[in-house]
């Protein structure tokens, strides 16, 4: 479990922390992190470990699929699952080969996989 004392470097250690389980978990790199409200800073801290982009369409009011590329493997950072699965739901339209997601839940970290079919 991840204890962390809210700090300005908060950000930075749990994106350490993200990319330290994503390398555990062995997945290919995603084309670009998807961070959503609140995990801005954490995905930006990711984003630069990963040497990946980061977009953050799912912050916004609505949703475009057209600011994606079509086929693309997306990393959704959340904090609840419950807004994985409306990400995940949106970003369909977007046509993703993949989404995977990592989500911070009371300080411990979950995953998720989905593949577009």
């Amino acid at each position: 479990m991840l204890l962390l004392r809210r700090t300005e470097h908060a950000p930075e250690a749990i994106g350490a922390y993200f990319w330290l389980q994503w390398d555990r978990l062995g997945w290919p790199l995603p084309d670009r992190l998807l961070p959503l409200r609140g995990m801005s800073r954490v995905a930006l801290a990711i984003g630069d470990l990963m040497e990946r982009p980061i977009s953050p369409v799912l912050t916004f009011p609505w949703f475009d699929a057209e600011m994606l590329e079509k086929g693309g493997t997306f990393l959704v950072i959340a904090r609840t699952k419950m807004g994985v699965e409306k990400a995940v739901r949106n970003l369909g339209e977007a046509f993703p080969k993949r989404v995977y997601a990592l989500i911070l839940i009371h300080g411990k970290l979950d995953f998720a996989t989905f593949e577009h079919r």
